[in-house]
């Protein structure tokens, strides 16, 4: 066993050790002078007792003989092994220990002095650093904590920043489908709409060439009628049939028909691929078919204006030369009109007339290329 030194003594001869654990504590003697004034009138108190067998103990003796069991156990009871000196901790932090120093500052008492200094210059640093590492250690302990915590939280921000994200992507995965399909159903209403734009046009271009035909037959039938009746080839049963007067009228009439027809062969319509349709003039720069003298924007052909506007400049829409490919490959052409059998020229064999029905019948008229060449397709 090591035997400890006691690192001084205060006022009161109190004995201080500082123990391996630098802690501070204070042996207090036990009060050696109470003990044996006790033991002295105890003593005294036992000699003068009356002994007697034959006489009943007082209640004055059963006290003092209480009082003295009662000391003796006491007695046996205080000694612990220490000589009954108590100990008491003083100081147990450097805190504690600044704090019992700060008793001894001003004492005058020389043991108090050394003790103050001895404390000062051997337990103070050590408690110094003690503290220190203590902080150290509880520093660390909080950055670790700390770290911990940072983790888990760049674990737990990691995770929702990657939900984020992914939602993010699938936000803008979604928004790009939603507009690819826009711009896809965009391109087919423009397709459908040119598509059906592109119908009604070829529709209406179908319907002005029927138009056109059956008004070059009506003109060439008029002109043949006009011919047969100015030529004077009427036989004698028509011209029994209708007098001069007659004859002179259905000549004018004729021929106002032809005029008619003539007035329509120079009209105009503006039917451009781009669907404005009819006689307007939106004040865009126009070319005009040579052949059908249908306009159409020249921005939409793809025809700058100044060489639109040059002499030599000639246009023949695709209708039209869709037309001529067509010609070219069936030469001739039929076109059924429907006429009156008295309207047959004169020329036709009886035949021809009898099987004609005597109000209306379907009569086709063989048209040659050449002769429709110039007329709108």
């Amino acid at each position: 066993m090591q035997r400890i030194e006691p690192y001084g003594w205060d006022r009161y001869d109190r004995t201080y050790f500082v123990l391996d654990d630098n802690r501070i504590y204070r042996l207090v003697a036990p009060p050696t002078h109470v003990e044996q004034r006790k033991a002295t009138k105890l003593r005294r108190t036992q000699k003068n007792r009356r002994s007697s067998k034959r006489l009943r103990p007082t209640a004055s003796q059963k006290l003092l003989d209480k009082e003295s069991s009662n000391q003796g156990k006491v007695t046996s009871e205080g000694d612990d092994g220490l000589g009954r000196a108590t100990w008491e901790c003083v100081a147990v932090s450097l805190s504690e220990a600044h704090a019992f120093l700060n008793t001894l500052d001003n004492t005058q008492d020389e043991n108090e002095k050394i003790l103050r200094k001895q404390l000062e210059r051997y337990l103070v640093p050590i408690l110094v650093k003690q503290e220190e590492a203590m902080r150290r250690r509880e520093l660390q302990r909080e950055r670790e904590a700390l770290n911990l915590a940072m983790m888990a939280n760049a674990k737990r921000s990691s995770r929702i920043a990657n939900k984020v994200e992914r939602q993010q992507r699938d936000e803008e995965a979604q928004e790009k489908k939603r507009q690819q399909a826009e711009a896809e159903l965009a391109v087919q209403r423009d397709r459908a709409a040119q598509a059906k734009a592109e119908q009604e046009r070829n529709l209406r271009m179908l319907s002005r060439q029927r138009r056109l035909q059956e008004r070059e037959a009506r003109r060439l039938q008029h002109e043949e009628e006009l011919s047969h009746l100015s030529g004077g080839h009427l036989t004698n049963a028509e011209a029994k049939r209708t007098s001069q007067r007659r004859q002179q009228a259905d000549i004018q009439r004729k021929r106002q028909v032809l005029q008619d027809i003539a007035s329509e062969e120079d009209s105009w319509i503006f039917d451009c691929s781009c669907g404005l349709y009819g006689q307007i003039d939106d004040g865009n720069h126009s070319v005009a078919c040579d052949r059908c003298n249908v306009w159409q924007h020249s921005r939409c052909l793809g025809i700058q204006e100044e060489q639109a506007e040059q002499s030599e400049f000639h246009f023949i829409c695709l209708s039209c030369r869709r037309q001529d490919q067509e010609r070219a490959d069936d030469p001739k052409m039929f076109v059924r009109l429907k006429v009156r059998p008295s309207q047959l020229a004169p020329e036709a064999s009886p035949n021809e007339v009898a099987g004609a029905d005597a109000d209306n019948e379907e009569v086709e008229i063989r048209a040659d290329p050449s002769v429709q060449d110039h007329t709108l397709p």
